[in-house]
């Protein structure tokens, strides 16, 4: 139901979510909640379907980084118990970090490796096996792609071997790839993001692939999103329960 893939082992990496964004393309549907907290259906919302996704696919601790009525969020989600998760909350405070802030101040001293997820997005994945990847190849930062046809986005990646060239800033026409929102950052990598704010995870991850230290996991499945009103229709005709 969930998009999980095969058994999933329980994880020995932290996953954070960020889940601060305001939902503005959502206009009236996410006037009076986050994004986060958008129903998807009669007795659920995306916060409930993603953190089910997430106890799937073996994680228990899980950093919720937010920012917009966070306070409704943890109000909501709690400590996470119901969904078989440890929650902990990350707030932005007086000013919003951006991304890249979210996860540099998700941790006092970050552990040998995080995941990251955007907290909009249903990913067709088996995580463990990512961060597998990521062990082996001793991983600086590894950022699932995907192989995507659809215009609607831009092809902001290009995997080759193992590692992948990337760059919101100033994609490649030729490019094929864009990134999936799912990566895999080592602690040094977490310490080396710069502490001005607001900080786009993007710049962090742009100097990594400039560096050739960026490598890749190819995707092979379409993710579901909620960030439109036309995704989330899509999104609620696929995961929504009475």
């Amino acid at each position: 139901m969930f998009l999980s893939q095969g058994v999933l082992e329980e994880m020995d990496t932290p996953l954070v979510i960020l889940a601060g964004g305001r939902a503005t393309r959502l206009g009236p549907l996410s006037e009076d909640r986050p994004k986060f907290l958008v129903d998807v259906g009669l007795n659920q919302r995306f916060a409930d379907v993603q953190l089910a996704w997430a106890s799937e696919q073996g994680f228990w601790d899980v950093v919720l980084s937010v920012g917009y009525r966070g306070k409704q969020i943890e109000e909501y989600c709690g400590d996470g118990s119901r969904y078989g998760v440890r929650l902990r909350y990350a707030y932005d405070g007086a000013e919003p970090l951006g991304t890249g802030g979210a996860v540099k101040r998700a941790f006092r001293r970050p552990p040998d490796r995080v995941a990251v997820l955007y907290g909009d997005t249903l990913l067709a994945l088996d995580c463990s096996e990512v961060i597998r990847k990521a062990k082996r190849l001793g991983s600086y930062v590894l950022m699932t792609v995907l192989a995507d046809p659809n215009e609607a986005h831009i092809r902001n990646a290009e995997l080759r071997g193992d590692k992948v060239t990337y760059s919101k800033s100033a994609p490649k026409q030729t490019w094929r790839h864009i990134d999936y929102g799912f990566l895999v950052l080592c602690r040094a990598f977490i310490e080396e993001i710069p502490k001005t704010v607001p900080l786009d995870l993007s710049e962090p991850l742009e100097r990594a692939s400039a560096a050739g230290r960026c490598d890749g996991y190819l995707a092979t499945e379409h993710f579901w999103e909620i960030n439109t009103p036309e995704a989330l229709a899509a999104f609620r005709r696929r995961f929504g329960q009475g």
